[in-house]
């Protein structure tokens, strides 16, 4: 009788133990269920077969390895949703995330948790702006002041040259050994006896009459040396030293030199007017 007792017992537990055990895996299997939407700026939880009731749930949202967020909500089964927010940097870097819950009131993971992403959330940052371009270069100092014009060589007559018959062949040596007079290339010495001539008082110069052509002569002699030894004459002046030679006729033979022209006496007044006023302008003394 007694080991019938034990007998039954025993069995008892048994049923006991089976049932309890049979009740455990049916809520484990069929309650705390979810799955998450992640992005930049949240996590979407939609929770499924829960218990009835609320529930204490802890959400908690990782970035690469560092806690990012967190929070606990109380949740009423069996279905539903909720937020957290947070901000992954906008800084163009692969970030992980690992978004899981746990229900504290029944301390019950949630399956289909955490639920996992990389994510790259805005652009690299902008690079840094260009430094600013280099100050212009100084500018170029001004250019010097023009040297001053050479100061005007002084000129000398007709006279000075006849009575300085050394300065009338330096200045015609300088000019190559001659000068021109009308159609003729003279010698130092030939120039020479052409400003000595004076009306009356000539051995070896012929003008005919014409006292008037020998001081155009003379003139045209004296202003080609003066522009020899650096005087400036006007355009007028040259000019008119052109004219006078143009219309100038020389010949010599042996000793003997004869000036002859073409120019009316008007026209030769003129022109000794211009050349001799060139001549005289600027005496050297």
């Amino acid at each position: 009788m007694k080991g019938r007792r034990i007998g039954r017992t025993f069995l008892l537990t048994c049923v006991v133990a089976a049932v309890s055990a049979a009740v455990f895996v049916s809520v484990a299997s069929a309650n705390y269920f979810g799955g998450v939407d992640i992005t930049c700026t949240s996590a979407t939880y939609n929770y499924s077969t829960f218990p009835s009731g609320t529930q204490a749930v802890h959400e908690t949202v990782w970035m690469d390895g560092v806690l990012l967020a967190e929070k606990v909500v109380d949740f009423t089964g069996p279905t539903g949703t909720d937020t957290i927010n947070f901000t992954v940097p906008s800084d163009g870097v692969s970030h992980f995330l690992e978004v899981n819950s746990y229900s504290i009131t029944n301390m019950t993971p949630v399956f289909g948790l955490p639920g996992v992403a990389t994510l790259t959330c805005g652009g690299p940052p902008p690079p840094p702006p260009p430094p600013p371009p280099p100050p212009p270069p100084p500018p170029p100092p001004p250019p010097p002041p023009p040297p001053p014009p050479p100061v005007g060589v002084c000129t000398y007559t007709k006279g000075y040259y006849r009575n300085h018959a050394s300065v009338t062949s330096s200045v015609i040596a300088g000019m190559g050994g001659t000068i021109a007079l009308g159609s003729k290339n003279l010698t130092a010495a030939q120039a020479q006896d052409i400003l000595n001539a004076t009306p009356g008082q000539s051995v070896n110069v012929s003008w005919g009459t014409d006292n008037l052509l020998l001081n155009l002569s003379q003139q045209v002699l004296a202003s080609e040396l003066n522009m020899a030894r650096g005087s400036t004459a006007s355009s007028a002046v040259q000019s008119a030293i052109t004219q006078a030679n143009g219309a100038i006729t020389v010949t010599t033979g042996g000793l003997l030199i004869h000036v002859s022209t073409s120019l009316s006496k008007s026209s030769e007044s003129t022109l000794v007017a211009l050349i001799e006023g060139f001549n005289s302008a600027n005496d050297c003394h």
